[in-house]
């Protein structure tokens, strides 16, 4: 019979379900146990080579849990059962009743109950892990059930988990000794509930409801030490030691958890009401942990920014909702005591106190990652203080210079957020003048000082990240600036008492009763409209450009490319409702696309990014793109396939879309069902706009974790090699041939690890009849410490044809003329590579430059990888000098010529 399993699991074809009912019916103790391990042996090893989907049904699941409950089982293949159940349980869920699912979770819950008495952390873990997947795949199947299965199996997961988390905490922290391995399961017990509530956003407000009360515990259990030092009974007596062993693990965990208070903040969305409840329970949760003096300051530092964070972030937008019905503008709610100016400016006023506590004990290292923590939050008043304060105490010129660099950036960080707290002001009936608008103006332009200046005072490729950032984010600033001056020129200076009400009025007035003024006004409009969308392709690229960034990293850097797309949404659908009753084509203000296309690709855009996280939002754009599209060039299927891919979270951004695509349709409404109505048109949409820009500007900024990894990225060097693989500069082919290349490309700062997941290296060779040079110019070199590729002017439609190349949706490759480029020639080679041990490719292609008049040509190019997991990545270039010359015809060169 052993044989005979074996002959059954070695088998490469799929087995079909009865085998596998077969192999379930062995794993029973009327079997004897050799047959149960062979058996579930068998099992392992079809699932270890891929070989078979299980069909999994409530029967096969109950004989692995009968498996796991016998003591008489090794413990080894307890943990096999559970790494079976672990392959076959979560896919097959959906095809079990409801019924027996409830069974199966409770039964399993069991299981994990059990497990958790292993001496064995790894295994203890790993049940957890299983029963995390089965919950997570559950609360999709059951989230509609009849019957409230859902909330009975949520209910119980939860309790499960922090009876557990409690149980831990307690066993850590009353023990003097610290247990690694214990506090090593309570961190995973959190991860997976970070997970958790970021996969099922209802989750948030019971999770955080929890975590409160685990903390105001743990509190709890720290004033009782207290309590037991100065008591004078030896049985209650604990020396300073392990008091502060106490201290320290307590303060270990209390960091764990706020990490997921973070993570349910972000997740977080509710009424106006729900949302004051929140906060009020967090200044609770604060001063409980203010009150614990044992604490260090740090702790308490942490949870004053929790409490900035949530009030930043939380309370800025309650009133949307409300305003989404109605067509009057939505300021800023008012509910929080930090969402004013001055208030939020006290409380960081007192958080800067608490860290003069720690720059006094000279303990500069931890102020530096407080300072971080807070740049990571959006408090940039007391990042700037810390990292100002400690620019005397280091000595090493390169950790001055990234300092100063980081001091100057809060600063001028602060500024901007001023300025959007000044707007929360005026929403209130305060005044503005121009020279708050001339102030964000200034930072905006200091900021692109402040990369200039930083790229002059460091070299080599470690700071490429922090460089690229700040670029983007000055021209962001800027850019937003420039259309509020726009709005607002002529106005301010004649009176600064006006409302925000009395202001748009007075702008909209002059604009749109001027057809020079309001012709004008649209053609910056579209010049801003533009560079926004331009900007949310350098955000993919700048998100694309580093494997090693983290996911919370790339998140942020996502969502600001979402916010570009919006403002470039929002600025193009005002140019084009506001030149409507005009008849006027958008290439009339300098576009380069038709009307139809350009607001096309914007709607797109937009509706690609939010992807499913709206799908009220996502249904009244696709109105939208029905109203501008007459023909149909992109398929919905197409589109589809490209949402699958997105997932953006970024609530407050999302919310402000909201407003505005449903402010539009209404618009839309009006020119299309209205006829006396669209005399306004011009006026409602300027005023939209400005009620957009208002309230985006007021958005909190923070930058992502990875701004403070000094680290190169991963690049690419191209080389053109002759025949007998050495270098070649001068390369030269005969006029009406094409250009044959032997390429070498060569990644740089990758790891091996890094290195064995990527399965294919792609190239774009780019050159047109107007890049062509002049010797001066072809003989400076670049070298790789200056290399500033993010800046040049074609790095990002390179990157974009060869994303659409790589994912099979373009077909252009060869030589064309230029549309609308008075008989410009241009040539694209897409070259692909296999990565070698030593992470080199090698290829050779034909370039079709026949067209090419005599003279010499730069070849632009971009590369990119593709890993394992089907991810794309682009490869920052290091050498950006390859040039060919073309020359007449003569008996020798090497060149092929065109049929």
């Amino acid at each position: 019979m052993l044989v005979s399993l074996s002959k059954i699991a070695s088998k490469w074809t799929p087995l079909i379900p009865r085998q596998v009912e077969l192999l379930s019916s062995f794993m029973t103790k009327d079997s004897g146990l050799s047959l149960q391990v062979m058996a579930l042996k068998c099992l392992r090893f079809i699932l270890a080579k891929g070989m078979y989907h299980f069909p999994a049904n409530a029967n096969v699941t109950l004989k692995l849990f009968g498996v796991i409950n016998q003591s008489d089982f090794p413990p080894a293949l307890h943990f096999d059962a559970l790494r079976v159940l672990c392959k076959i349980l979560p896919p097959n869920l959906d095809t079990i009743p409801c019924t027996e699912i409830l069974t199966i979770f409770f039964k399993f819950l069991q299981i994990v109950e059990f497990k958790l008495q292993s001496p064995v952390i790894s295994e203890r873990v790993f049940a957890i892990h299983v029963l995390a997947c089965i919950f997570d795949k559950l609360l999709g199947i059951l989230k509609d059930a009849a019957g409230g299965i859902g909330s009975i199996v949520s209910s119980r997961m939860l309790t499960f988990t922090f009876d557990r988390i409690s149980l831990l905490i307690k066993l850590v922290v009353d023990n003097p000794h610290p247990d690694k391995g214990t506090e090593q399961e309570v961190k995973s017990l959190l991860f997976i509930l970070v997970d958790l509530v970021e996969r099922h956003q209802d989750l948030s407000g019971i999770v955080l409801d929890k975590i409160c009360i685990v903390i105001e515990h743990l509190v709890g259990m720290l004033k009782e030490i207290t309590s037991m030092t100065n008591s004078v009974s030896e049985d209650h007596h604990i020396t300073e030691l392990d008091k502060e062993n106490h201290i320290s693990t307590a303060s270990r965990v209390l960091i764990y958890l706020s990490q997921i208070l973070i993570t349910c903040f972000e997740k977080l969305d509710v009424s106006t009401g729900g949302a004051t409840q929140v906060f009020n329970r967090m200044e609770h949760l604060v001063e409980h942990v203010h009150h614990c003096s044992l604490l260090p300051v740090y702790i308490h530092l942490i949870y004053d920014f929790l409490l900035h964070f949530h009030a930043a972030y939380q309370c800025m937008w309650l009133e949307i909702g409300e305003d989404l019905g109605s067509n009057r503008n939505f300021p800023p709610s008012r509910y929080s005591s930090l969402s004013h100016d001055g208030s939020l400016s006290q409380h960081e006023i007192l958080i800067v106190d608490r860290v003069k506590q720690i720059l006094v004990k000279k303990d500069y290292w931890l102020s530096y990652k407080l300072a971080k923590y807070a740049a990571c939050n959006g408090a940039w008043l007391v990042a700037a203080y810390i990292f100002g304060e400690l620019i005397p105490m280091v000595q090493s010129d390169i950790c001055c210079i990234w300092l100063k660099f980081l001091s100057h950036l809060s600063e001028l960080e602060r500024k901007v957020q001023l300025f959007g707290l000044t707007l929360s002001g005026i929403a209130a009936g305060e005044i503005m003048t121009a020279d708050h608008i001339e102030n964000v103006i200034g930072a905006a332009n200091k900021l692109c000082s402040l990369e200039e200046a930083f790229d002059a005072s460091v070299s080599g490729l470690a700071f490429s990240f922090q460089r690229w950032f700040i670029t983007l984010r000055s021209k962001v600033v800027g850019t937003v600036a420039d259309v509020l001056k726009l709005l607002s020129m002529n106005l301010l200076s004649q009176d600064a008492t006006r409302s925000t009400e009395q202001i748009e009025a007075r702008i909209l007035v002059q604009h749109s009763n001027s057809s020079k003024g309001l012709s004008s006004l649209l053609q910056l409009l579209a010049h801003a409209s533009s560079q926004f969308m331009r900007l949310v392709k350098e955000f993919d690229l700048l998100a694309t450009s580093f494997i090693v960034m983290d996911r919370k990293s790339m998140k942020i850097v996502s969502d600001l490319g979402l916010s570009c797309s919006l403002l470039a949404f929002s600025t193009g659908l005002t140019l084009r409702f506001a030149s409507f009753h005009g008849k006027q084509n958008c290439s009339t203000y300098g576009l380069e696309t038709t009307d139809e296309q350009f607001h096309t690709q914007l709607v797109l855009d937009l509706l690609r990014r939010l992807g499913f996280t709206d799908l009220e939002t996502s249904k009244n754009l696709r109105h939208l793109l029905d109203f501008y599209r007459s023909s149909r060039s992109c398929s919905m299927q197409e589109f589809l396939n490209e949402v699958s891919t997105t997932c953006v979270e970024a609530r407050d951004v999302a919310k402000l879309c909201k407003y505005s695509v449903q402010r539009f349709l209404s618009l839309q409404a009006i020119l299309v069902h209205e006829n006396n109505g669209t005399s306004r048109i011009p006026r409602d949409t300027l005023q939209l706009l400005f009620n957009i820009i208002f309230s985006w500007i007021q958005i909190p900024f923070r930058t992502p974790k990875h701004f403070f990894l000094l680290r190169p990225p991963i690049s690419a060097e191209l080389i053109i090699t002759n025949e007998d693989g050495k270098r070649i500069d001068d390369i030269t082919v005969f006029s009406g041939f094409q250009l044959p290349l032997t390429l070498c490309i060569q990644l740089r700062n990758i790891s091996p690890d890094q290195l064995y997941q990527v399965s294919k290296l792609y190239c774009i060779l780019h050159s047109r009849t107007s890049f062509q040079v002049f010797s001066a110019n072809r003989d400076k070199k670049v070298s790789e410490s200056s290399c500033q590729a993010w800046k040049s002017d074609h790095m990002v439609g390179l990157n974009d044809k060869l994303l659409h190349f790589t994912t099979g949706t373009t077909e252009r490759d060869g030589l064309h003329a230029m549309e609308n480029a008075g008989g410009t020639w241009a040539v694209d080679k897409f070259v692909c590579f296999d990565p070698n041990e030593k992470g080199q490719g090698f290829a050779t292609c034909l370039l079709n430059v026949s067209a090419f008049p005599v003279g010499s040509y730069q070849i632009k190019w971009h590369s990119c990888c593709i890993d394992n997991n089907g991810a794309y990545w682009s490869l920052m270039p290091l050498n950006t000098n390859q040039f060919f010359t073309v020359q007449e015809s003569s008996n020798s060169g090497q060149s092929v010529r065109v049929p």
